[in-house]
């Protein structure tokens, strides 16, 4: 059932719950926040990695739509990456079949699931413990005001 009230469009998740969840986030738009760990111009991709709950999760970013990264950022920034989460499928030629031995776990499926990005911004100096809580916070309000107006017999509310 699709939420009654859904403050953004662009959900923020955390590399695990992609991990654990893939098939529930393809399709959506979401916003990730990760360290840069690899960026190549010539396939334009780029690697993020989270680490939270002392766990390393990867996710592999389709830089396609926003040009070449490095220029603006630098490997081990944080970064805050926008987009539609997809499968690409590794099975024939890919693009990502080109990256480092270190960064190719993923490419052991047949398909890796990767963030089409549209935006990609700095989040340097981003405390992730406190924004960690913030999503915690923002979803338990959410889900409230969701139940709340569909105990009143409310179907959808648009935000503008």
């Amino acid at each position: 059932m699709l939420p009654v009230m859904d403050m953004d469009n662009r959900i923020p998740v955390f590399l695990h719950e992609i991990e654990e969840d893939t098939n529930g986030w393809i399709e959506k738009e979401i916003r990730v926040i990760g360290i840069l760990k690899y960026t190549q111009i010539r396939t334009a991709t780029a690697i993020i990695e989270q680490y939270l709950n002392h766990s390393k999760h990867r996710l592999i970013v389709d830089t396609l739509l926003v040009g070449n990264i490095t220029i603006q950022h630098n490997t081990n920034d944080v970064v805050e990456i926008m987009g539609k989460l997809t499968w690409d499928d590794t099975s024939g030629p890919s693009r990502y079949s080109q990256l480092p031995p270190e960064f190719q776990v993923k490419l052991s499926e047949e398909r890796v699931p990767v963030i089409r990005a549209h935006i990609i911004r700095d989040a340097q100096g981003m405390n992730m413990p406190l924004y960690q809580e913030v999503v915690k916070l923002r979803r338990q309000f959410e889900s409230n005001v969701n139940e709340l107006l569909e105990n009143e017999g409310y179907e959808i509310i648009l935000i503008t």
